[in-house]
C-alpha cells in the first residue's frame, strides 16, 4: 500500500488532472460564464476519476451525475435553475473528492474542506449573473 507522501507527485504525471489545472489557472481572472463554469466543473469530474484510477480509489456514479447536471447549466439559456444545477455539481464533486481524500490522503484532512465550504456558499434558487440579465 502507498503511503500520502508516495501519492503526492502522481498529479504531476497525470494528463487529466494538468489539463484541468491549465483550464482553472489560465481562466483564474475571468469573470465565470455558463459555459466557463460547465467546463470547469467537467473537467474537474474528470481529473477526479483519472486521479481516482491511479491511486486504487473506487469511482462512484455519482460523478458522472455531477458532468451531467453540469453540462445542463448550458443547455437552456432562459432556464432559472443555473444555480441549484451549480449546486448540485459542486456538492457531489466536494463530497466525492474528500472521500477520496480522507480515504487516499489523512493527512490533508483540512484540504479538502475548501471546496465543500464554496459548494456551500452557492444558493440553489438565486438567479446566476447571466439569468438575471435576461
Amino acid at each position: 500500500m502507498m503511503k500520502d507522501s508516495d501519492l503526492m507527485g502522481i498529479r504531476e504525471n497525470n494528463s487529466t488532472v494538468a489539463t484541468y489545472i491549465t483550464f482553472a489557472d489560465a481562466n483564474n481572472n475571468k469573470v465565470p460564464d455558463h459555459e466557463y463554469i460547465k467546463n470547469a466543473l467537467v473537467k474537474l469530474a474528470d481529473a477526479r476519476s483519472a486521479m481516482a484510477g491511479e491511486i486504487g480509489y473506487t469511482v462512484m456514479g455519482d460523478v458522472n451525475i455531477a458532468k451531467e447536471v453540469a453540462n445542463q447549466i448550458t443547455q437552456d439559456a432562459n432556464e432559472a435553475t443555473h444555480s441549484d444545477n451549480i449546486r448540485k455539481s459542486t456538492d457531489i464533486l466536494s463530497s466525492a473528492l474528500q472521500n477520496m481524500q480522507q480515504a487516499k490522503y489523512p493527512s490533508l484532512s483540512t484540504a479538502g474542506s475548501e471546496l465543500t465550504n464554496a459548494s456551500k456558499a452557492i444558493k440553489p434558487g438565486m438567479l446566476t449573473d447571466n439569468e438575471r440579465q435576461k
